[in-house]
């Protein structure tokens, strides 16, 4: 409830909800008014009681207005719940990706609509209580022999409600599972959808699981109709035999010489009547709670995630002398060493190359120094300051980095490019010189649309070429101090890699670090590392390792072979 109280507390929702609470209670206690004066209207035909009458209406109609505040504290407060929702996943580690699924993410996030609406649904069950208090106290007003009857029937129907209300939650629950199971396969039909059409058999058993996820959906929808149609039978029987109650004593009054007027008798059966709607209104809400109660554990478990990189003070104003890693030691579980005691320095404007057999731990590496992880032990400095006393956005502001899979947004080429510098949009000629640099100006020129050329999802148009010399393109366009590259050629092509490696030229007096696959790409670096069995093995030129015959040798010789 915590994130529920401080959007209501935090917000002008408080206010809201004050007056739509107010103004309810109000109407509830005018309108069950309005039934007795009537009543004394019909018995007395006194004009003050047609006056009082049209008083009371006009009061319930401005009271009714009330009911506008509560829609809008509702707003308010998913506006708020949304909008914190959102940045927590903006701002969650890369880890919590490995804990929470996409489609478990997704659901949660649908539900933020329902999660808002619990203070109000609250207030109008409160509401609801208030009603049913007056009506009965307006039955015992009337006839208070038959107040224990009427209060026993009623206790009766409500427990037999509340076993109904259970079956459906439990329901409900599963539900919601299967929700999370479909938007779990909806992701990966969507976002794997080259993958799913490349394996036919596959395609079958995704269209299989999601027929069969569905099936259970429906079939759930089915019994929670079924037990809605129990719950209306529960609560036509006891208005039905509420009434008859009510009558029976009307009647047997009436046989002892004690009738009571009509008027007052039929309000009698009124207020009998109106009972059942504050019953039914009472049990759709808590219907409602019961789906929030399954929503909001989830919620709060994924608001409630503790990053583990936790965020430096230190403003990284610049980079100047070097990177230094210091006997850094990692591992993604207890068991599982990626890293294990690996040093070097890299100086200011260096090209650094990292190569190495599949599995040794290159690719973690570069993802610890703009600490998407954090070493378990030993340290990485950035001008002698120690990366986690470092605010992230800093660090990463200083750094450019493309993935080994580069990911394309579904939109234009030039939103894909600016991407990196939002929320500033850079000028033409920056747009062009960044496209110059990347080796991808003159493909986007042969485009109809150039700039303005709709890439489609994941960037389906493009080939692995020119995905990465877009993301080429936004380094050379946000212009950083370090740039990182993770496997960038590795599956390209070579006419692909010459683009990409023309590009890379552009690089000069950067400090580049590169994970390369293909060795081809390395040849100039400054000084080229070989990491295997998750250490350093060997390190200097490319002249200097081939003159070692060691790995390096072996892995050079056996790609010039291939």
């Amino acid at each position: 409830m915590k994130y529920i109280k401080e959007a209501m507390l935090h917000t002008r929702a408080k206010y809201m909800i004050l007056v739509f609470l107010l103004g309810s209670g109000a109407a509830v206690a005018i309108n069950t008014l309005q039934l007795q004066l009537i009543s004394e209207a019909v018995s007395t035909y006194d004009m003050k009681y047609i006056n009082m009458i049209i008083i009371s209406g006009l009061a319930m109609a401005i009271l009714s207005m009330c009911t506008v505040f509560g829609n809008m504290a509702k707003k308010v407060m998913y506006h708020h719940l949304i909008n914190a929702y959102n940045f927590k996943i903006i701002d969650l580690d890369v880890k919590a990706f490995s804990v929470y699924s996409p489609g478990e993410i997704l659901t949660v996030s649908g539900k933020v609509s329902t999660i808002s609406n619990l203070v109000n649904t609250w207030i109008v069950i409160v509401r609801e209580v208030i009603n049913s208090l007056i009506n009965l106290y307006a039955i015992y007003l009337l006839a208070p022999k038959m107040i224990f009857y009427v209060v026993l029937l009623y206790g009766i129907s409500m427990f037999l409600l509340n076993i109904a209300n259970k079956k459906i939650l439990a329901i409900e629950e599963k539900r919601y599972k299967y929700q999370e199971m479909i938007n779990i396969e909806a992701d990966e039909i969507y976002n794997g959808f080259m993958e799913v059409r490349s394996f036919p058999d596959t395609s079958e058993c995704h269209k299989k699981s999601t027929y069969r996820i569905n099936s259970e959906m429906l079939r759930l929808k089915v019994d929670t109709q079924r037990w809605i149609r129990v719950l209306n039978i529960i609560i036509d029987s006891t208005n039905q035999i509420g009434t008859v109650i009510l009558l029976l004593y009307l009647f047997l009054m009436n046989s002892k010489g004690m009738a009571m007027p009509s008027a007052k008798s039929l309000t009698l059966i009124m207020y009998c009547w109106r009972l059942g709607d504050p019953f039914i209104n009472i049990l759709f809400m808590y219907s409602d709670i019961g789906e929030m109660k399954i929503a909001l554990p989830r919620f709060e478990k994924i608001m409630g995630y503790k990053n583990e990189i936790v965020d430096g003070e230190i403003e990284l104003n610049g980079f100047s002398s070097n990177i230094t890693i210091d006997n850094i030691s990692f591992s993604y579980n207890e068991s599982d060493t990626v890293l294990d005691g690996v040093s070097m320095i890299i100086p200011k404007g260096q090209h650094i190359g990292i190569c190495g057999p599949s599995g040794g731990g290159k690719s973690t590496f570069l993802k610890l120094i703009p600490r998407f992880y954090d070493v378990k032990s030993g340290s990485i400095k950035i001008d002698g300051i120690n990366i986690r006393e470092l605010t992230l956005h800093s660090i990463r502001k200083h750094m450019g980095i493309v993935h080994q899979s580069t990911y394309i947004f579904g939109g234009t080429i030039k939103e894909n490019i600016i991407y990196g510098r939002r929320p500033y949009t850079p000028t033409e000629h920056e747009l062009i010189e960044a496209c110059k640099k990347a080796a991808i100006y003159e493909f986007i020129m042969s485009l109809p649309k150039k700039f303005e050329t709709k890439v489609g999802p994941r960037g389906i148009t493009l080939s692995g070429g020119q995905k990465q010399r877009i993301a080429l393109a936004r380094i050379f366009l946000c212009n950083p101090d370090i740039v990182i590259l993770d496997e960038a050629t590795s599956s390209l092509d070579n006419e692909s890699e010459r683009l990409i490696q023309k590009a890379l030229d552009n690089l000069k007096g950067k400090t580049l670090i590169t994970v390369a696959h293909r060795l081809s790409t390395i040849e100039n670096c400054d000084i080229i590392y070989v990491v295997d069995n998750h250490k350093i093995v060997e390190s200097g030129t490319h002249e200097e390792l081939m003159n070692l015959h060691g790995l390096y040798y072996n892995l050079h010789n056996t790609e010039k072979a291939s």
